[in-house]
């Protein structure tokens, strides 16, 4: 794997992480004060980068390996767990189990880490099905992401009832989109992100944000009014979250082209540790706000 595109790699991943810091910190720790225009903005620039990336990773380490991809979040998660129980005396073999089975957040002092853990069994569900359609062949995976983008365009446009369907416990409106960002990352980025035509694969990035961009504000004037509204559209997925979830990869990898800082590049390279890092801090914020409220008589 050549360790120059794999930095740019790691550079987009950086970002994301970025983008995902000021999510939780506009939902979450920032939310007795950050405007809800901001909140809007913040979803903008969402999680389905990381689903994008692992596709381009894949894709550059000769195919999915979703068992070393699984087995390192649980480490990660365990190493966690061991820290969580000795710092809280809070042993128990159940939340153990938990942990081993990605099953659920068992950190309930936690509270960050359990508003965002829905990403975790969302993102190993989709990078098993994605893995199975990488293996039956490229056109099944395309024809894959034709049909979910022509799903979220029907229920969107046309009112389609949602499908009402799981595969091995995950919704399926959620998996369509978030395995076709893989499928997108394995087959169809490679070509452009690690092309030596700089000027141009720049400019078609630049176009493909503009081209979103109005898509959007030409949906807000004339079709939905509450477009903005971002986070209606992530819970369950909408076409307006799929439509910035292009905008977003178009921008982060048109800004990594000639903005790479090396902090940012190893953001991204430990982005799950990231993740986790700024789940604890931001959440021990509430504690830290309910101490000095209670201190100094803030209400």
């Amino acid at each position: 794997m050549n360790g120059a595109r794999l930095g740019v790699v790691d550079t987009i991943k950086g970002w994301g992480v970025l983008s995902v810091i000021f999510i939780h910190t506009a939902y979450c720790s920032g939310g007795g004060y950050v405007p809800q225009f901001m909140r809007n903005i913040s979803l903008v620039f969402d999680v389905s980068i990381f689903f994008y990336m692992t596709g381009v990773v894949s894709y550059l380490a000769g195919g999915v390996d979703p068992i070393k991809q699984i087995a390192k979040i649980i480490r990660i998660f365990i190493y966690l767990f061991i820290a969580y129980s000795v710092l809280t005396f809070d042993v128990d073999f159940n939340n153990l189990l938990s942990v081993l089975t990605l099953n659920r957040p068992p950190f309930t002092k936690l509270e960050i880490i359990g508003v965002s853990y829905w990403f975790i069994p969302v993102y190993v569900i989709s990078l098993i099905c994605a893995s199975i359609l990488i293996a039956m062949g490229r056109r099944l995976a395309i024809a894959f992401i034709v049909f979910s983008v022509f799903y979220y365009v029907l229920v969107y446009f046309f009112k389609l009832p949602r499908l009402q369907y799981a595969f091995m416990g995950g919704d399926i409106n959620y998996l369509l989109f978030y395995s076709s960002c893989i499928l997108t990352g394995f087959y169809i980025i490679p070509k452009f992100i690690l092309s030596e035509n700089v000027k141009c694969v720049s400019l078609s990035y630049l176009l493909t944000c503009l081209g979103c961009a109005c898509l959007f504000l030409v949906l807000y004037k004339f079709y939905d009014s509450n477009i903005f509204e971002l986070q209606l559209h992530k819970f369950p997925i909408g076409f307006p979250c799929v439509l910035v979830s292009v905008f977003s990869l178009s921008a982060f990898i048109l800004v990594s082209r000639y903005y790479s800082p090396d902090v940012i590049g190893y953001m991204g390279k430990h982005a799950i540790v990231f993740y986790i890092s700024q789940g604890c801090s931001s959440s021990l914020m509430f504690y830290l706000v309910d101490y000095l409220s209670n201190l100094h008589g803030w209400t």
